[in-house]
């Protein structure tokens, strides 16, 4: 069995390559959108001719014709919903299966929102905001201090000041408020690029600090939904897989909690593309497509 997924973002079309189990196969981008294009380069990427794919599936708002056959559509954000059961253990692909019912809080396209996954198609969004999603937060931190908020964040200490939020707010009003920077007392006579410096290194600690309680707010709310909605298992899909110190505290959380938690593989937890050829071969072995 394979799944070739399209995704079309723009000018450009992503496609990936899922075998039996949702190993993934290939993988690319494109910046074209022409079907005799698209065919070609998958073509040649994949190492694979069209006729030895078994299924070709895009998303339902972007269909894509290959081969002068519509693509098969498959849900856009149930495949996000799905991709948390993606490779998570590569020793046990074939066997892996969602498990159901789950919280899952994903941030894409920034929008962060939270779902009660109950089935392989059937989803609650109970939650949603552009306000708390993390690339507002980077904007509104970069308009602020000129700085990119999660490299700062990387090279600060996040015990620079505690950050209570309220009710989990993860707003970059709400964060960025809480905390001001601390201004060092500097020897006097220091030049201004001495002090400048100095103020560098406290941004920084304002970063990973701000970071630290943006995550620390997620996990709460994901744990609070958990239990509000009584599930066991909860999972998270969005542009913190990348970053260490969020794995490090949803995964330390949960398992203090008692509750199971799921994350997408890093390699390929932005691809749209593979989300929904993975999310096929779930609805193919389901026999639901």
């Amino acid at each position: 069995m394979l799944i070739l997924g399209l995704f079309q973002n723009g000018n450009k079309t992503d496609f990936a390559i899922v075998a039996y189990g949702c190993n993934l196969v290939s993988s690319g981008s494109i910046v074209s959108i022409s079907e005799t294009e698209i065919v070609e380069f998958v073509e040649q990427e994949s190492g694979l001719k069209l006729t030895d794919l078994d299924r070709v599936v895009t998303s339902g708002l972007h269909p894509i014709l290959i081969d002068k056959v519509e693509a098969e559509k498959v849900d856009e954000r149930m495949a996000l919903n799905h991709s948390i059961w993606v490779n998570y253990k590569s020793d046990k692909i074939a066997t892996e299966s969602p498990e159901y019912p789950y919280i899952l809080c994903n941030d894409i396209h920034g929008t962060i929102t939270f779902h009660l996954v109950e089935s392989l198609d059937k989803a609650n969004s109970f939650e949603s905001s552009t306000n708390g999603s993390l690339s507002n937060l980077e904007k509104a931190f970069q308009d602020k201090y000129q700085q990119e908020f999660l490299s700062s964040a990387i090279l600060g200490n996040q015990d620079y000041t505690p950050i209570q939020t309220a009710n989990y707010d993860l707003s970059a009003e709400s964060l960025l408020t809480e905390i001001q920077l601390k201004e060092d007392k500097v020897i006097d006579g220091a030049s201004e690029e001495v002090k400048a410096e100095l103020m560098n290194f406290a941004v920084f600690d304002l970063a990973a600090n701000v970071l630290d309680s943006y995550c620390q707010a997620i996990v709460g709310k994901l744990l609070s939904f958990a239990q509000e909605f009584a599930v066991k298992s909860i999972g998270y899909d969005g542009k913190l897989i990348y970053n260490e110190r969020f794995r490090e505290i949803i995964s330390n959380t949960s398992e203090s909690m008692n509750m199971q938690l799921r994350l997408p593989p890093v390699a390929s937890s932005d691809n749209m593309a593979f989300a929904l050829a993975a999310y096929a071969n779930f609805l193919f072995e389901s026999k639901k497509l």
